[in-house]
C-alpha cells in the first residue's frame, strides 16, 4: 500500500512529536506500507513533508521518520484538524528544489523559504492570490487551491493515460521536462507500484510546470538521447547509502 491509501483507510497513523524534523509513523495493519520522500502529511502542529523512502512493516509500532516543514509560522491546531496526528494529502512536493531538500534533509528554515518561492511562483502564474485563509504559509493548502488545480488540469488530462496505455505494461518510471529542460526522474522496482503513484507524480509535475510557466521561454525539444544521457549520468554518479530501517536502505548520488 502507498501512504495515502493507508492513511485514508486508517491503517497507518503519523504522529506529531513536537519536533519539526522528526515525526513517528505507526502501521496498525497487516500490510506493508510504502512511504516516498516528498509525501506531504496535513495537520499536526504544522504541515510536514516526509524526508525518506521507506517500507513500514505490518504491526510496526511507532517508528521515527525524518520530516521537514512545508508551512511557516503555525505551531498549533488548525481549525477542526487534530494536532496530535496527520491526515492524508493527495499531494507530493511540487518543486525540484524541495524534492532535493527532502532527500538531503535540509534545515526547515531553508525548506520554508523554498516553499514560499513555490507559492509565489504559483501566484504569479495564476495571476491571483493562491494562499489559504486558514494558513497563508501552507504549501499544502496552496496546492489544494481550486485555481491552481484548474490550471494544471490540461497537463493532467493530456498525460494521465500514457502510463496506462495497452503497450505500457512494463513502465517503471518517468522523466519530465519543463520549458525544454529535463527536470527530474523517478524509477520504481515494479510496474504496480509506479501505477499506484503515477497520478500523484503527474499532478506534482504539472504543479511545478504551472509554477514555472511564466518564468522561462521554451528551449530546444528534449530528445530520447538527452533522456538516456540524463539517466546514465545519474547511474554513474558517486553514491552514499544509509539504512533507514533494517530492510530499507537509501542512497544519495
Amino acid at each position: 500500500m502507498t501512504l495515502p491509501e493507508a492513511l485514508d483507510q486508517k491503517k497507518v497513523i503519523v504522529h506529531e512529536t513536537g519536533s519539526v524534523n522528526e515525526l513517528s509513523i505507526e502501521n496498525v495493519s497487516d500490510q506493508e506500507v510504502f512511504v516516498q520522500a516528498g509525501d506531504i502529511v496535513k495537520g499536526g502542529k504544522q504541515d510536514r513533508c516526509l524526508a525518506v523512502d521507506m517500507i513500514v512493516p505490518a504491526k510496526s509500532g511507532k517508528i521515527p521518520i525524518a520530516a521537514f516543514c512545508v508551512e511557516n509560522g503555525r505551531w498549533r491546531q488548525r481549525g477542526n484538524e487534530v494536532a496530535g496526528n496527520f491526515s492524508v494529502s493527495q499531494n507530493m512536493l511540487a518543486s525540484k528544489d524541495l524534492k532535493l531538500a527532502a532527500n538531503q534533509r535540509i534545515h526547515s528554515r531553508k525548506s520554508g523559504r523554498m516553499s514560499q518561492r513555490h507559492r509565489t511562483s504559483s501566484a504569479g502564474a495564476a495571476n491571483a492570490n493562491v494562499q489559504a485563509d486558514a494558513s497563508e504559509s501552507s504549501l499544502e493548502l496552496t496546492l489544494e487551491n481550486k485555481q491552481v488545480e484548474q490550471s494544471t488540469d490540461e497537463y493532467i488530462k493530456s498525460l494521465a493515460a500514457i502510463a496506462s496505455a495497452k503497450d505500457s505494461g512494463d513502465v517503471l518510471g518517468y522523466v519530465f521536462a519543463i520549458n525544454g529542460k529535463i527536470n527530474s526522474a523517478d524509477v520504481y522496482p515494479t510496474t504496480g507500484l509506479f501505477q499506484k503513484l503515477w497520478p500523484r507524480l503527474l499532478k506534482a509535475s504539472a504543479m511545478e510546470a504551472f509554477a514555472e510557466s511564466s518564468q522561462a521561454q521554451k528551449s530546444a525539444e528534449v530528445t530520447a538521447e538527452n533522456i538516456k544521457s540524463f539517466l546514465t549520468d545519474a547511474d554513474q554518479a558517486g553514491a552514499t547509502e544509509k539504512d533507514v530501517t533494517k530492510r530499507t536502505p537509501i542512497g544519495h548520488a
